[in-house]
């Protein structure tokens, strides 16, 4: 199985997209992050349904940025030639499992 890089680049670009609209959305879902919230009249009741949502959406976009900063690096490595090789052994990562993880930066063999 051959790997081609521009049908990868595109992918990736698509996830890059989908991750950054992701967490522009979760900022404004976000209630600490409200600018109205120094406004708002505090209760304990709103304020553990506030320390909830926060907990959720940070969690949620801690995972998001974990994830945009492997399709960007990925993407880096495309643009200096050096995508695809084991970050481990310097070898080619198998074709297969690129198409399945553009991310993936080790071999199968180092992978574990």
């Amino acid at each position: 199985m051959e790997m081609n890089i521009g049908l990868i680049k595109d992918k990736l670009l698509t996830d890059k997209l989908r991750f950054e609209t992701q967490l522009a959305e979760l900022k404004e879902e976000d209630p600490y992050l409200s600018e109205n919230r120094d406004m708002e009249v505090h209760s304990l009741d709103n304020d553990s349904i506030d320390d909830d949502a926060h907990d959720r959406i940070e969690g949620v976009r801690n995972s998001l940025k974990v994830s945009l900063s492997e399709v960007l690096l990925a993407l880096e490595k495309i643009d200096r030639g050096t995508y695809g090789k084991c970050a481990k052994c310097g070898q080619s990562i198998e074709a297969g499992r690129l198409d399945a993880s553009p991310t993936a930066m080790y071999c199968m063999k180092h992978a574990q």
